[in-house]
């Protein structure tokens, strides 16, 4: 896992979807790497595409209302990256995509595209909000040993295959 650069922090953004419900998925990290809060949610959806930009929406929010500004976002989604650089999508994810540009915009924020393996705890996140249709704040110390055991890999940088 690469670090952000000295006064930056790092967002994750991940969403899945099933049966009309997405669950929604971020992990904040800090300069260090080290994970300084989880969150997750579980809301109706209607395509893994909009649960993507539903997270991205989630997070980012969460975020500024916390007063973290200058973020380095990363999504898996390459197709939900190019509809917020490009500003073009279908007309239903439009108003979505509109407000995660102007979240990342009002938050001084870049968006990356990252591989699914480097976001491995965002998914872990949004699949366990999807699971128990609920809402979660974690910070640190982390009670969920799944997700503290992802961390910790993602700090060493050790590969993990999802299941």
């Amino acid at each position: 896992m690469l670090k952000p650069p000295s006064g930056k922090l790092k967002v994750n953004t991940d969403g899945a979807f099933k049966d009309g419900f997405a669950g929604l998925g971020g992990v904040i990290r800090n300069e260090d790497g080290l994970c300084i809060a989880a969150i997750g949610m579980s809301t109706e959806g209607f395509s893994p595409l909009h649960a993507e930009l539903l997270a991205a929406v989630h997070t980012l929010e969460w975020c500024r209302s916390n007063e973290y500004n200058n973020l380095i976002v990363e999504t898996d989604s390459a197709i939900m990256l190019k509809m917020v650089v490009n500003r073009q999508g279908h007309w239903t994810l439009f108003p979505l995509m509109m407000e995660v540009s102007l979240l990342l915009h009002s938050t001084m924020s870049s968006l990356f595209l990252v591989k699914r393996e480097q976001n491995r705890g965002a998914d872990l996140i949004a699949k366990e909000a999807l699971s128990k249709s609920s809402s979660f704040i974690w910070s640190p110390p982390i009670a969920n040993n799944l997700f503290r055991g992802i961390l910790d890999l993602e700090a060493a940088d050790i590969p993990y295959i999802r299941g």
